[in-house]
């Protein structure tokens, strides 16, 4: 019979954590692919959408996504030509565009986040003070992540 990660002690614990995550990224995932579809959007552009908070320039979108900035460019034509988003000059180097969301962008962008938030059951389930300590533990472990593996 296998142990608990928590029985077994910190190490396994901190082992289990890439698994749980990508996991509940995965149902994020599928969740957001689903919200889009009911607004007539493909997944990847309801993804953009879902990360703009503020005016940021392509490459910083395409790492928030983790792919090649040329993917972007063509889920921004798409969001663009809906009337979601807008390309801006940079006013500290206007030879630079940032991505800015429309107000029927950041409409969306509310109403699919709502939405995904609505049907996350297993996090719907935890209490004000759990739900609190996790976005706190989660905010922290994103400032500090690193996407580099050291060398073998």
């Amino acid at each position: 019979m296998s142990r608990s990660p928590d029985v077994d002690g910190p190490a396994a614990a901190s082992a289990e954590l890439p698994d749980l995550l990508l996991r509940l990224a995965g149902q994020v995932r599928g969740l957001i692919t689903k919200a889009a579809q009911l607004h007539g959007l493909p997944g990847s552009q309801a993804k953009a959408l879902i990360h703009l908070r503020e005016p940021v320039a392509m490459r910083g979108l395409a790492n928030l996504l983790d792919c090649d900035p040329s993917h972007v460019s063509n889920v921004i034509d798409g969001l663009e030509r809906r009337g979601l988003v807008l390309r801006r000059p940079d006013p500290a180097d206007r030879r630079h565009r940032l991505l800015v969301l429309t107000e029927e962008g950041a409409l969306l962008r509310d109403q699919l986040r709502a939405r995904v938030a609505e049907h996350m059951p297993g996090l719907n389930s935890l209490s004000p003070e759990e739900s609190a300590l996790l976005r706190r533990a989660l905010r922290r472990a994103v400032g500090a992540a690193s996407h580099d593996l050291p060398a073998a």
